[in-house]
């Protein structure tokens, strides 16, 4: 199989503390923040068959009203273009919180082994496994 060129779409969040509107650029600046961080990260640590192409924080964070919990959250959106082996190797992006969209930009037509496909499963199974555990830890440390 041909390698993968992909375009994905990354929302960090923001959550201002209190539930006033004069928080917003508090929670603009969290979502900015973690949105840097993020992208060194895809820059400095290495993934295993993925080549990152380019990293796109040109959009402007954007804030919304989350009705539910009564508090503002921003969000700082970021496109990393990418060339991945295989696409098992592209199963770590969609189980990212963050994730919002996937494009596929080459190739045009895609077909995927028997083989191919056991690995994607056997893949996002490691994911769920890994993501339960943050969780998990998560919930301890509180």
């Amino acid at each position: 199989m041909s390698k993968l060129k992909i375009k994905v779409r990354f929302d960090y969040e923001g959550k201002s503390k209190r539930k006033k509107l004069i928080n917003v650029n508090n929670s603009l600046e969290k979502a900015e923040e973690l949105r840097q961080q993020k992208a060194a990260f895809m820059r400095n640590i290495p993934i295993q068959g993925i080549e990152i192409l380019e990293i796109d924080m040109s959009q402007e964070a954007y804030t919304i009203r989350d009705e539910i919990e009564g508090q503002n959250v921003s969000y700082a959106p970021m496109f990393v273009t990418v060339m991945a082996d295989s696409v098992d190797a592209v199963i770590k992006f969609p189980m990212d919180e963050a994730f919002r969209t996937i494009e596929i930009i080459e190739p045009e037509l895609l077909s995927v082994s028997r083989t191919e496909l056991e690995r994607v499963f056997c893949r996002i199974n490691t994911e769920l496994l890994n993501y339960r555990q943050q969780l998990e830890r998560k919930r301890d440390w509180k």
